[in-house]
């Protein structure tokens, strides 16, 4: 995902694949644009449809919390922008 805004206040978009693990051991695939908030912006919820694995075809959201307030990706907000992070997803569900 790349942020290409001067600043960290800006929600960082771009395209991403998403591999889930589910707690019953079985997965599923996403891919598609994703916003992640950066620092300062909170949680963020994406929904995407499932690409293979559990629920193929049907549409998943994500609720997550993304931690890229660290002094490496600072320093990438105030340059070429952000390219990675770390996420914490707080809830998956299928809608």
């Amino acid at each position: 995902m790349q942020h290409t805004s001067s600043d960290c206040f800006n929600v960082a978009n771009g395209p991403v694949d998403v591999a889930i693990l589910w707690n019953n051991g079985e997965q599923s695939a996403l891919s598609g644009n994703w916003s992640a908030p950066l620092i300062g912006n909170g949680a963020a919820n994406n929904t995407r449809t499932v690409v293979s694995g559990l629920g193929a075809g049907q549409r998943v959201r994500i609720d997550a919390a993304y931690d890229l307030g660290t002094p490496q990706n600072f320093g990438a907000c105030l340059g070429p922008g952000v390219v990675s992070g770390t996420g914490v997803i707080s809830s998956a569900a299928f809608v």
